[in-house]
């Protein structure tokens, strides 16, 4: 099942004049065409933009999306799933989900890449340089 397309729902002269920007916001005035909902001045939300049942928190992929904050929301029986990990989840515990969800062959929508940890460099002693800028 496919979502609907809807229309971009914006303040109106949003389009045409620079300073007001590319937002919505209930039009209140009590000679606007838009609250009077005018076919030219653009759609407005309404309850009948809604999406069907099933899919709605669908993935463009056609897959379930489940948002994930810790290694135990991940349970065995997940599958056609893909996975979008919290944002307020730090490093270490995102690593940790990854790790489950490749195991599982899940699909993470937002990986982060591992750092690796360069090794130390060799702090240099100057009095070996001066040594050996003068010889």
């Amino acid at each position: 099942m496919r979502k609907k397309s809807k229309p971009s729902f914006v303040v109106p002269n949003s389009k045409s004049i620079m300073r007001v920007p590319s937002r919505w916001r209930k039009p209140r005035g009590i000679d606007s065409k838009k609250r009077i909902r005018q076919a030219s001045e653009g759609a407005c939300p309404r309850i009948g933009y809604k999406n069907a049942p099933e899919a709605r928190f669908m993935h463009p992929s056609g897959m379930k999306e489940i948002m994930i904050h810790n290694v135990n929301e991940i349970t065995e029986g997940l599958k056609n799933v893909v996975l979008r990990i919290a944002g307020s989840v730090g490093g270490r515990k995102r690593m940790e989900i990854q790790k489950k969800a490749e195991s599982m062959k899940l699909r993470v929508l937002n990986p982060r890449k591992q750092k690796e940890h360069a090794a130390p460099k060799p702090a240099e002693n100057p009095k070996e340089k001066k040594e050996g800028e003068k010889k």
